[in-house]
């Protein structure tokens, strides 16, 4: 899984809090690794809005919005969509 990312990451158009092009040689890593051995990769990354964090790295404990939805595409990936 891709975990979420703090909506106001977007901003960060300079890149002074993160380094987009290292997020997405991540997510490819990710990606490359899990076709590798026929994982389904779940892309979180757009899920939860910036007011969901407690700072830029860390949800709020206990959103039922972001167990919902992960516990959806893991039923779906299950069922082969």
């Amino acid at each position: 899984m891709l975990p979420p990312l703090n909506a106001i990451l977007a901003l960060d158009g300079p890149g002074v809090f993160h380094n987009r092009d290292g997020a997405k040689a991540t997510a490819d890593l990710v990606r490359a690794s899990a076709a590798r051995y026929c994982f389904p990769v779940i892309d979180a990354r757009g899920w939860m809005p910036a007011e969901s964090f407690l700072d830029f790295d860390h949800l709020f404990p206990d959103l039922a919005e972001f167990e919902t939805a992960l516990a959806r595409e893991i039923v779906d990936e299950l069922r082969g969509r």
